[in-house]
């Protein structure tokens, strides 16, 4: 299996994947993908929106598109959630989803980065919250 760019492999050739997803990267070596990794910064990396009212604007976005039941799922021990689940009527039926925050493999995409404060715990798991909303249309 191949590792991703994020693995510190510095042999040439061998063909990275995207650091977060995993997904193959055609064409591209480790060192080319990990070059990208450290000049593209992620998106809201240097927001200072509290997650809490980021999770509130994701909830208002769900219950404006017609969500009948939102719930938060805690990560045990931590206070932090871990993932909005939500209920959605489609056909008349009530189709539950799931929008989970990884902010560990945000905290990993940060590192390579070389973002200053990666391993602040509070920050990451602000970023990534910050990224896992839709900003409001201009229109």
């Amino acid at each position: 299996m191949l590792k991703p760019c994020s693995a510190g492999t510095k042999r040439a050739g061998l063909l990275a994947r995207h650091p977060v997803t995993g997904d193959p990267q055609a064409g591209k070596s480790v060192k080319d993908t990990k070059q990208k990794c450290k000049n593209m910064p992620i998106k809201n990396y240097t927001s200072k929106v509290p997650a809490n009212r980021s999770i509130a604007e994701i909830q208002d976005a769900h219950v404006k598109h017609g969500a009948t039941g939102v719930l938060y799922k805690y990560k045990q021990g931590t206070g932090r959630i871990e993932a909005l689940q939500f209920l959605l009527r489609i056909k008349n039926q009530d189709v539950a989803f799931s929008l989970p925050v990884h902010w560990r493999k945000f905290q990993r995409v940060l590192e390579l980065q070389e973002v200053r404060r990666w391993d602040e715990e509070e920050y990451v798991y602000r970023v990534a919250w910050r990224n896992g909303r839709v900003p409001p249309s201009n229109g």
